[in-house]
């Protein structure tokens, strides 16, 4: 799916790194499936992308399962690229973007 199809008309991307078996991140998920759910009710305001750390694909499925938004996929290349470029050293992070790749701010849970 082109990216401009999978985040539609928003303003900013969120890119989230996390995984299933790290505590923290299952601490997070929860509130920021809420804020996106409360904040796109009445029309999408932003977007979430889901860039997983998990290594077996099962604890990726379940835990993609518990997510309102999109994914890169399981052990998507994608994902060490995004990390790469974001500078991601621990987990969760969640890195704010414009739809273009302009970075707004590296690490959005703070």
């Amino acid at each position: 799916m082109p990216t401009n199809e999978a985040i539609g008309d928003v303003k900013v991307v969120f890119v989230y790194f996390s995984m299933h078996n790290c505590p923290p991140c299952r601490l997070f998920t929860p509130i920021l499936a809420d804020l996106y759910n409360e904040s796109n009710a009445d029309g999408k305001q932003f977007e979430v992308i889901f860039c997983s750390g998990d290594r077996e694909e099962e604890s990726y499925t379940e835990y993609f399962g518990e997510m309102p938004w999109k994914s890169v996929g399981f052990k998507s290349k994608i994902t060490a690229t995004l990390a790469k470029r974001f500078e991601v050293k621990g987990l969760p992070r969640l890195v704010v973007i414009r739809p273009n790749g302009d970075i707004i701010k590296k690490c959005g849970r703070q």
